[in-house]
């Protein structure tokens, strides 16, 4: 069963991935016309874009990132999940399952969304023990100037 649900959870990261594509590669006229005309917003800032000032080795750099692509591959996998409980939790509610059913559906989400918060919590401070103490401040200090300037 639960390969199963992996191989389906898998189809449709798939699917999904080259819906994307899709709307990236070929984005409709109006969409295109619309983004001419309105200015696109800064990207955030990451730590990478700091590395100079917090003075950054090169080991620092790579095992944040590495961090940061197992963070990655864990979240698509969690929202496939959650996307694949969301649909069954829709197809419960529609005909009218026991609401026993139902509430364990609910849980389920619950669950993966609470999983996919607590990882983004320990990734982020996972990168932030990469850290020295004098760049964790430095950090620190960097992360609520930027929040103030917003």
């Amino acid at each position: 069963m639960i390969k199963k649900i992996q191989k389906i959870a898998s189809v449709f990261f798939v699917f999904t991935l080259l819906f994307t594509l899709g709307i990236v590669c070929f984005p409709s006229q109006a969409a295109a016309a619309a983004s001419k005309t309105q200015p696109h917003p800064a990207p955030p800032k990451t730590i990478f874009n700091f590395k100079s000032q917090l003075h950054l080795t090169n080991t620092q750099i790579s095992k944040m990132k590495k961090d940061l692509q197992d963070f990655q591959k864990r979240l698509i996998m969690d929202r496939a999940k959650f996307q694949l409980t969301a649909l069954k939790l829709q197809s419960l509610v529609k005909k009218q399952a026991p609401i026993p059913e139902i509430k364990a559906k609910l849980e389920k989400e619950a669950e993966l969304q609470i999983d996919m918060k607590l990882a983004d919590i320990e990734t982020a401070r996972g990168i932030e023990g990469v850290l020295s103490p004098v760049q964790l401040k430095k950090w620190r200090e960097i992360q609520k100037k930027n929040q103030s300037s917003r």
